[in-house]
């Protein structure tokens, strides 16, 4: 049985949102065999939407510390918040922290240093971050900034070097995002089908960071699936016969790529997609699946400042979802922007046995993923219930 609780914070009191959240668990199938104060971001004008100054759509959400997400070493405004006693004064907004000739007002969207508490900014955009030097790779700021790491994470997987491993990309044609924040496209791909297959590894094809969000890939169920040769607008939800985020290999694949274009850009373009490896199947290798649990509609009532809303997935579920043993090896919690906090425990016989994915601070722009070591054999991890 699992055990969700989700806590909101709420941008508007005047307002009733409808709600869905989502957990993603990853499971294999047993076959035979310190993140960033929250409380902080909210004392500083648009404190969660801080980006990254070298990594397009990548945020910054640690914003007074070296680590972007939060703990270690301060960077200079983090010491001159501290020194101001945590308070979004108007010395503190008409201080330039990072020395590189902006305000840390007019970088968080507080020019006028007129903002408080619970307010909304007087811009919510063009936000950069107060405290790294900007331009980050100017020969004024490259020193001040040795803590910033620009360069993306190496992809390293030995098992990509064996003989009978194949790879396929699955990528766009080039598509021109529309100038709105926020599009999701679709795309359907036909896979090898001679023999069946593992996918053992994915990668990323990133063609526009400028409006990369995420990616995800959804298994067809069956041939009949609608087809789409080309990038479409989808909208956010899996619909018709493409409903599952991928666990295992199927025929066709549709392909779901979410845009960000916050300054509502006319004319960018992308063709972004996903490579993934695979190889025939082995019987010695287990396999994987994926699934989701949440709450999918619920009210939030208006004038409360915090809301928390559990939801259960009971044992009786549970068995229906997976009938033989599997072992949880990852699992990622999502919700969106009035999302605060997000936990996800897993009971049995009435009895907490483990925390599976506990995020005190949730942040949209930088979703953890809880990975547990394959290697465990502790009977925690084991959901049958």
């Amino acid at each position: 049985m699992f055990i969700s609780a989700l806590i909101f914070e709420i941008l508007s009191p005047r307002q009733v949102f409808a709600m869905s959240s989502l957990a993603f668990l990853t499971f294999s199938l047993l076959v035979g065999s310190s993140r960033a104060f929250k409380t902080f971001q909210a004392e500083i004008p648009n404190g969660n939407k801080v980006p990254h100054p070298c990594k397009a759509n990548f945020m910054w959400p640690g914003v007074g510390h070296q680590n972007r997400f939060g703990g270690g070493v301060n960077n200079q405004l983090g010491l001159d918040f501290k020194k101001a006693g945590y308070w979004w004064s108007k010395d503190i907004c008409q201080a330039d922290s990072d020395a590189d000739g902006l305000t840390n007002g007019q970088e968080l969207g507080d020019p006028e240093c007129a903002w408080s508490v619970g307010k909304i900014p007087s811009r919510t955009n063009n936000i950069s971050h107060p405290g790294i030097c900007d331009p980050y790779n100017s020969p004024l700021c490259t020193l001040k900034n040795s803590f910033v790491e620009c360069e993306m994470e190496e992809f390293v997987c030995p098992t990509l070097n064996d003989t009978d491993v194949n790879h396929m990309d699955l990528t766009f044609l080039e598509t021109t995002i529309p100038p709105t924040e926020t599009n999701y496209y679709c795309m359907t791909f036909d896979l090898p089908n001679d023999q069946d297959y593992h996918m053992i590894a994915t990668e990323p094809i990133m063609d526009n960071m400028e409006v990369l969000h995420h990616i995800l890939v959804y298994e067809c169920e069956d041939d009949n699936s609608t087809l789409i040769p080309t990038p479409q607008a989808c909208g956010m939800e899996a619909k018709g016969s493409c409903r599952n985020i991928i666990g295992l290999w199927i025929v066709r694949e549709k392909l779901e790529i979410h845009y960000n274009n916050p300054m509502e850009k006319f004319g960018l373009k992308d063709k972004s997609g996903i490579r993934i490896h695979y190889q025939p199947i082995k019987s010695d290798v287990q396999d994987l699946v994926t699934v989701i649990l949440g709450t999918t509609l619920f009210e939030i009532p208006a004038g409360e400042p915090r809301v928390e809303v559990d939801s259960i997935c009971k044992g009786s579920c549970t068995r229906l979802l997976l009938r033989k043993p599997a072992k949880i090896f990852g699992a990622i919690n999502h919700m969106h922007y009035l999302g605060s906090e997000m936990s996800m425990q897993l009971f049995r016989g009435g009895k907490k046995v483990a925390d599976v994915a506990v995020d005190r601070s949730y942040n949209y722009y930088s979703p953890v993923v809880h990975t547990i070591s394959l290697t465990c054999s502790s009977p925690a991890w084991l959901l049958w219930v």
